[in-house]
């Protein structure tokens, strides 16, 4: 008893050691420079960038704060004199942790020969010499600047195409990620407040490029979501497409975790329902985060605590906005009935003059369709056009002679952008039904039954149709026919007393959107029937006010 007694003793006081050395030690090395000597022009955001790439490091990165070195407009001898704290601070950590992890990020001026510090440039050979010297074990570079890519020419490296990823984690060496190729210049933007490169890599790492939602943002994850948004935002900049590239030299196995959603105090978790383009602004107006996200989809977005706008842009170009509070050491729930309807705001060129009537028209199509140069053509882009589909019975009455008459059928179409339906449809009298169940002017046809159909081109248009009660409006337009017989198994071609006619049924709806795939609705319409000439029965009878119930099965 007295040798488990002092087992014990000893098993307990090296378990704190044990749980130190095996602890995972990050560092972090950020560089904002706005300026780039004087032959460049001034950044605005580099050195913001940088101080918003330190504090996200530190909420959700890891990163604490005395192993974080940030220097903002810095001289080479600035540069080298903080890497050499780095390098002191890291050869005396060493023995203390089992992994040791490096961010280097750099924001500003840079050539294809290397990165520019005000009137000096350090090189990229000079630069890869002084970050591999590092006595870490895995190596993290961001470099968001022009000709970045020229960066990733090392001898010995391997493009691969993608990083490792394995459920363990034993990764080593390097990996660089940069904001453009060799060639290209890296771009910044008023309206982000910042360079689109560290603005989307930002806000993966808070959670948008979650791919397999176990809030551990990998360095796959970001690279790939960084690399997608990049491209699509300056596809159509003065600047020109920017590609951002990475480049690896890694052994083991694993994939790279660069920050951890559960470890931030303060985050917002986006309700599955909610789809479309979101844009998240903080109290002083700047946009904080930028992402799509698709319907059936949760994930979190790590932010610091206060308040913020989140604006909706909705796949069929409508907006709506929710206000949001998020409390220190809380998760806020933001659902679909947090927004309400806005507005776009109206802008104008300068030196634009109002647009005439056909001038709108042709710039509604271009918005939808896209405008193939100066061809004048239009061409469907996938891009700007989001198609589904729907379908799904319908059951109308009116009054009818001294009775009502039912019609029974359904519709079905393409989705364009969530509100245009363009399809066809059909509808019948509930057959049989003996003619003189309508009227007593009818008696006479006692075993006579009244056989009607038609059918043709369906169109609906649906009002805020990601609302949970929408309206909508449409008709039916097309053809029929019309036959009062006395045998329902008669040859239709020996139908004597039928008759065709034009069908027009327009209707207002009230719809209710049940889930993302099934809606029901009822609402109010208007039969008319023209040229339809059969015995004991007059057209007019057939033109009047309806009422109907539907429901409607597709992609909402």
């Amino acid at each position: 008893m007295k040798r488990l007694l002092i087992f014990s003793i000893i098993l307990f006081a090296l378990i704190p050691a044990q749980l130190c050395a095996s602890a995972v030690k990050r560092y972090a090395f950020i560089v904002g420079a706005n300026n780039g000597g004087n032959e460049r022009v001034l950044l605005k955001y580099a050195v913001s960038d940088a101080a918003t790439f330190r504090s996200v490091l530190k909420s959700i990165g890891g990163v604490a704060d005395e192993d974080v070195f940030v220097l903002y407009n810095p001289d080479p001898r600035n540069f080298y004199s903080s890497l050499g704290r780095m390098t002191q601070k890291i050869n005396s950590d060493k023995k203390k942790y089992r992994k040791t992890e490096l961010f280097f990020y750099y924001s500003g001026h840079s050539d294809q020969n290397g990165i520019l510090l005000g009137n000096d440039k350090i090189s990229y050979t000079e630069l890869k010499k002084n970050i591999k010297s590092l006595d870490v074990d895995v190596r993290i570079v961001i470099l968001d600047s022009c000709s970045s890519g020229a960066f990733t020419r090392t001898k010995g490296g391997t493009m691969k195409p993608a990083f490792f990823v394995d459920n363990s984690y034993d990764m080593k060496g390097n990996a660089i990620m940069t904001s453009s190729s060799a060639d290209e210049v890296s771009q910044e933007s008023d309206a982000i407040r910042g360079s689109f490169f560290t603005h989307y890599v930002l806000t993966g790492m808070r959670g948008a490029a979650d791919v397999n939602q176990d809030k551990k943002i990998t360095l796959n994850e970001v690279y790939q979501f960084a690399y997608n948004s990049t491209l699509a935002r300056t596809q159509k900049t003065t600047g020109g497409p920017q590609h951002p590239n990475y480049h690896i030299e890694m052994i083991g196995t694993g994939d790279v975790v660069l920050t951890d959603i559960n470890r931030s105090s303060s985050k917002i978790v986006m309700h599955r329902d909610l789809e479309g383009r979101f844009f998240l602004r903080d109290s002083s107006n700047n946009i904080v985060a930028e992402f799509q996200k698709s319907y059936g989809e949760e994930f979190s977005i790590a932010v610091g605590s206060g308040r913020y706008v989140v604006v909706n842009n909705h796949y069929n170009s409508s907006v709506s906005e929710a206000s949001i509070n998020v409390k220190e050491g809380s998760a806020y729930n933001l659902k679909p009935s947090d927004f309400s309807g806005g507005s776009k705001e109206k802008t104008r060129w300068r030196g634009e003059e109002d647009e005439v009537f056909a001038d709108k028209v042709k710039s509604k199509m271009q918005k939808l369709f896209g405008d193939d140069g100066d061809s004048g053509d239009y061409l469907l882009k996938s891009g700007n056009v989001r198609f589904s589909g729907m379908g799904g019975p319908m059951y109308y009455m009116l009054p009818f002679a001294e009775s009502h008459a039912s019609f029974m059928g359904g519709a079905g179409g393409v989705i364009i952008n969530d509100s245009w339906v363009f399809g066809a449809g059909g509808f019948g009298l509930v057959n049989p039904t003996k003619a003189s169940d309508y009227s007593e002017s009818f008696q006479e046809l006692e075993e006579q039954y009244l056989v009607l159909g038609y059918g043709g081109f369906f169109f609906n248009y649906y009002f805020n149709p990601k609302s949970i009660v929408t309206y909508s409006v449409g008709f039916m337009l097309g053809g029929g026919s019309c036959t009062v017989v006395s045998d329902l198994d008669q040859d239709p071609e020996n139908f004597n007393n039928s008759s065709d006619f034009f069908a027009f049924y327009p209707f207002l709806n009230v719809n209710v959107n049940m889930t993302r795939f099934f809606r029901v609705g009822a609402g109010v319409g208007y039969n008319y029937f023209s040229k339809l000439n059969v015995d004991y029965i007059k057209e007019d009878e057939f033109n009047n006010i309806t009422i109907n119930v539907f429901a409607q099965f597709g992609w909402f």
